[in-house]
């Protein structure tokens, strides 16, 4: 009944677009321990509520039967440098910093605070777009609500690009990419750092 649900939304989505995916549709599924919030083309459809539904999401893309291997490949290589292994830790403990609540702040100098904000600020501008090879669309390499682009690929069917997929995640995920199986599990802990 929930993957019914799940279907139901992309398919309300595309209706409200004209009942067509086009070129240029933008499906966003946001995976949580609740289950799976879809958008298309910015608008939020709701959420098919099932536990376990987002992991087996994650999997889909994430998982040795991977659906898109060019995604995989990118989060790794993309995050497995050291410059980026670097700044993704940098992120997380800035992270930590900046999301305190404002309380932490009074025990502390609050002039640092717009201090480790210009930091984040300035270690985000380093970030660069990703560009899927096949399909040559380009992904920003942040979005809000602090999520970072992690990688991107393609989904294929035989020879037919099907659609180019990214992943997006907090900081801490990226800390992980150093391994498809290390990413794996970090993208669908769904802990308050993910």
């Amino acid at each position: 009944a929930d993957i019914g649900r799940l279907e139901s939304l992309i398919v309300e989505g595309v209706n409200a677009i004209g009942g067509q995916a086009t070129k240029g549709t933008t499906f966003r599924f946001d995976c949580s321990e609740e289950g799976v919030t879809v958008s298309v083309n910015g608008a939020e459809q709701g959420m098919a509520a099932l536990n376990g539904l987002g992991s087996a999401f994650v999997d889909v893309f994430m998982d040795g039967n991977t659906v898109s291997p060019t995604l995989v490949d990118s989060c790794v290589s993309t995050w497995s440098t050291d410059e980026n292994k670097s700044v993704a830790v940098s992120l997380v403990e800035l992270a930590k910093f900046v999301g305190e609540s404002s309380q932490a702040y009074s025990e502390e100098s609050t002039e640092d605070k717009p201090d480790k904000v210009a930091m984040r600020r300035e270690l985000e501008s380093q970030l660069k777009p990703i560009q899927e090879y096949a399909t040559s669309v380009i992904f920003d390499p942040k979005i809000e609500d602090g999520l970072y682009l992690v990688g991107a690929g393609v989904r294929k069917k035989s020879v037919v690009k099907v659609y180019a997929v990214a992943l997006y995640s907090s900081a801490s995920v990226l800390t992980a990419a150093s391994s498809p199986a290390a990413l794996r599990t970090a993208a669908r802990s769904f802990d308050a750092s993910t």
